[in-house]
């Protein structure tokens, strides 16, 4: 399943609107008020990966495991957006360069 922030990424780099209003929001994400979200956004990934070490999810069944890690790692990706959507969108460019880079490689063995 595609995350669907993913979107996002395709438009920072096809949409100069979009670019110029994401790197807007990335100079509004650097200033002290905005530390609040940043927080709050902090305390949320915590309970989260508390969640996937606690007992209870370690006793659930297999298939039930997989469909909550799937959700926190969707709800995760989100969050990481949302906490800094630039650093975000580097990252997941930089992974896909590389697998292309890597896919290349292997058919040319």
């Amino acid at each position: 399943m595609k995350s669907p922030i993913c979107l996002f990424k395709e438009l920072y780099f096809t949409h100069d609107d979009f670019k110029r209003r994401l790197e807007n929001f990335d100079r509004v994400n650097k200033t002290d008020e905005w530390q609040f979200l940043q927080d709050i956004i902090l305390s949320m990934k915590g309970d989260i990966l508390a969640e996937l070490l606690s007992k209870r999810f370690t006793n659930l069944p297999e298939k039930d495991k997989d469909i909550q890690q799937k959700t926190y790692y969707n709800l995760m990706e989100s969050l990481n957006f949302l906490a800094n959507p630039m650093n975000w969108i580097k990252k997941k460019s930089r992974i896909q360069t590389f697998n292309q880079n890597l896919g290349k490689r292997l058919k040319k063995k």
